[in-house]
């Protein structure tokens, strides 16, 4: 298939399905659905095809935030699935017990993190992720840990937040380095949450996302390229014309930089979208 194609030109893993729109009943077929994405899973010889919980196998849109009946046969069909974000311990549970009940391996099971969950400006209603009122952010690897000790998988949503919510390089840096790696937070941090300190939540260095996420070697046995570039680029103006001290957050020019590994006995699989 094309999309077949198009991952192994550019070379990433695979695909995430995320539709959340019904589709018309006169074209709807669960069957068809199905035949597309084990015909997509079996076009890869090591990627992976995973299906996101919005579109139910009934053709409405019901986030479950679990693995249920409502999702399974898709999750089946694609060979893994990414739940919504808001689960609870309890539900994380439910979902690896009817995994096991239905020969569906519990690490497919990848229940989503909402790592912009953790921020607070703006009015309206707050995102909420694990654990309620501290997840996502700072706390992403709590619920990271939370999965690894059930038994399934996670997927981190947004994880680019410390780029897009902190206003400079340095923090953007600092934060991104305490998700990952358990760094103390900068005393000075600054942002534009409404309630103060609202990122130095508890067991924030304890639990980095990395103490529980298999940490595989960049490149292969023989060769490793990187240019060492940061993910800043500089500011270039409508009129063409670059600013000197001026960064702006651009993951995309961010090459692989070496480090040993950090936490030997990591055992679970993450995906990040």
């Amino acid at each position: 298939t094309q999309l077949t194609h198009i991952a192994r030109f550019y070379g990433f893993d695979g695909w995430l399905i995320n539709i959340e729109k019904t589709f018309p009943i006169a074209d709807w077929s669960l069957q068809c659905l199905q035949g597309f994405l084990e015909q997509l899973r079996s076009s890869f010889d090591d990627g992976c095809v995973i299906w996101y919980d919005s579109l139910t196998c009934k053709n409405t849109i019901n986030y479950q935030n679990e693995l249920t009946e409502q999702n399974i046969l898709l999750a089946k069909a694609a060979g893994s699935i990414l739940t919504n974000y808001v689960w609870t311990a309890e539900s994380a549970a439910r979902s690896k017990a009817f995994a096991l009940q239905n020969g569906f391996d519990p690490v497919k099971v990848l229940c989503g993190i909402d790592v912009w969950a953790q921020s607070s400006e703006g009015p309206g209603r707050l995102r909420v992720t694990y654990p309620k009122e501290i997840g996502g952010g700072t706390g992403t690897g709590l619920g990271v840990a939370k999965l690894a000790e059930v038994g399934l998988g996670s997927g981190l949503f947004a994880p680019a937040w410390p780029y897009e919510h902190f206003p400079s390089q340095s923090d953007s840096e600092a934060v991104e380095r305490s998700m990952w790696t358990g760094n103390p937070l900068p005393e000075t941090l600054r942002c534009s949450c409404t309630v103060r300190d609202r990122h130095s939540i508890r067991n924030y260095m304890t639990e980095p996302i990395l103490k529980n996420a298999h940490e595989y070697p960049a490149g292969s046995e023989n060769f490793f390229y990187t240019d060492f570039k940061q993910a800043f680029e500089q500011f270039v103006c409508p009129s063409g014309t670059a600013e000197k001290n001026r960064a702006v957050a651009g993951l995309v020019s961010k090459s692989v930089l070496p480090r040993p590994v950090l936490y030997a006995g990591a055992q679970k699989t993450l995906f990040t979208s």
